[in-house]
């Protein structure tokens, strides 16, 4: 029965060790999966920012595009005024050439009652000029304004811009940074696994090596049982 029971426990000793091999085959490469899906899942999400980074930037693109337009139609909306009122004066100072010619008429045909009325003549023609004054002033003013807001404006859009650049350097930094982390311990967690299979693979020599001396001794023992049974008894 001695000589039975050893037998079976050296051939399963074997069995076991491949077993245990295979199974820290398996585990190996089920981590070997988990960091490629890891990593893989990294790079989506890397693509992912690098798509909403481009959108971004392509709202903004199209915002600019949207002011430049409405900065050049308030242009033209100004030059078109403009215009009218450039017309406006031309036809008004054509009126009062018309008026000064009939004018003249009457005071040649009533001389005091002329002057009289051009004198008054020359206060709405004073005061006229002085109107139109008022109002190239006032349309000056409001250009002048219109510059200053607009210089305001790309000014505050030029600081978001480089706002968001420097979120953007950060946000990539701080990707950067994890990334190098995970690496660190993904080799830390390898090579503590590579420990445990050395300490493994150790325990299993020594292991063979006290079954072995403990067969080699039995073995011994019956042999010395056979050619001195008298010893052995005593």
């Amino acid at each position: 029965m001695k000589e039975y029971f050893t037998i079976i426990s050296i051939r399963e000793t074997p069995l076991m060790i491949q077993q245990h091999d295979t199974l820290l085959m398996i585990q190996h490469y089920d981590t070997l999966l988990m960091i490629q899906q890891h990593d893989t899942l990294l790079l989506i999400q890397q693509r992912n920012t690098l798509l909403k980074i481009q959108q971004h930037d392509t709202l903004l693109k199209i915002q600019q595009r949207d002011t430049l337009l409405k900065i050049q139609q308030h242009d033209t909306l100004l030059m078109i005024q403009q215009h009218d009122t450039l017309l406006k004066i031309q036809q008004h100072d054509t009126l009062l050439k018309i008026q000064q010619h009939d004018t003249l008429l009457k005071i040649q045909q009533h001389y005091t009652l002329l002057k009289i009325q051009q004198h008054d003549t020359l206060l709405m023609i004073q005061q006229h000029d002085t109107l139109l004054k008022i109002q190239q002033r006032d349309i000056l003013l409001k250009i002048q304004q219109r510059d200053t807001l607009l210089k305001i404006q790309q000014h505050d859009t030029s600081l978001k811009i480089q706002q968001h650049d420097t979120t953007l350097k950060i946000q990539q930094h701080d990707t950067l940074m994890k990334i190098q982390q995970r690496n660190i311990l993904l080799k830390i967690q390898q090579h503590d696994i590579s420990l445990k299979i050395q300490q493994h693979d150790t325990t299993l020599k020594i292991q063979q090596r006290n079954t072995l001396k403990i067969q080699q001794r039995n073995t011994l023992l019956k042999i010395q049982q056979h050619y001195n049974p008298v010893d052995s008894a005593t």
